[in-house]
């Protein structure tokens, strides 16, 4: 490997980081199923299930690929998407009104998604350094999906947000 690449970009940091991205998605699977039960837009619901799905694709595509049968080490996650979901769960907690529940939750479900499509893609840039296409093939699935729901979020955003502002 070259000298000049920096150590982020090593075979063993990606490798750790794809480790950190299956216990955060793992933490995201287990928090979106509750989050579901939370909304009450069936539209929101609907996204949410399918970003469930997607979340759970994601998750066994890692595992599957990286990880070739090894053992994964526990409790490693990243730390800014746990901050995330604990400030989902708080902001939702702290929602009576259902329109502002809806609306509370879909644009801190937005902040992981944004987060999340910024680290695939950081991913797959690093795979591309590599020269590790496979990686960067599934990276690059990874963050199109990502997208995918972010486009769905926005549209709906602009639909729940609306209704509220019409009710003021």
């Amino acid at each position: 490997m070259p000298e000049n690449i920096p150590f982020i970009i090593t075979v063993q940091n990606l490798d750790y980081e794809i480790t950190k991205f299956i216990g955060a998605e793992i933490q995201l699977k287990n928090n979106l199923s509750e989050w579901i039960g939370k909304a009450n837009s069936l539209k929101l619901k609907v996204v949410l299930q399918k970003y469930l799905e997607f979340v759970g694709l994601d998750i066994k595509k890692m595992q599957d690929y990286f990880n070739n049968g090894k053992a994964l080490p526990l409790g490693i996650t990243m730390q800014e998407m746990r901050s995330l979901i604990k400030e989902t769960n708080e902001r939702v907690l702290k929602c009576v009104d259902f329109e502002v529940k809806d609306s509370c939750l879909l644009t801190c479900i937005k902040a992981i998604n944004q987060y999340k499509t910024n680290k695939y893609c950081e991913a797959l840039l690093f795979a591309k350094k590599l020269d590790m296409q496979e990686y960067a093939t599934i990276f690059h699935e990874m963050k199109v999906n990502e997208e995918e729901i972010g486009l769905q979020l926005i549209k709906l955003e602009d639909e729940i947000n609306t209704s509220i502002l019409i009710e003021l």
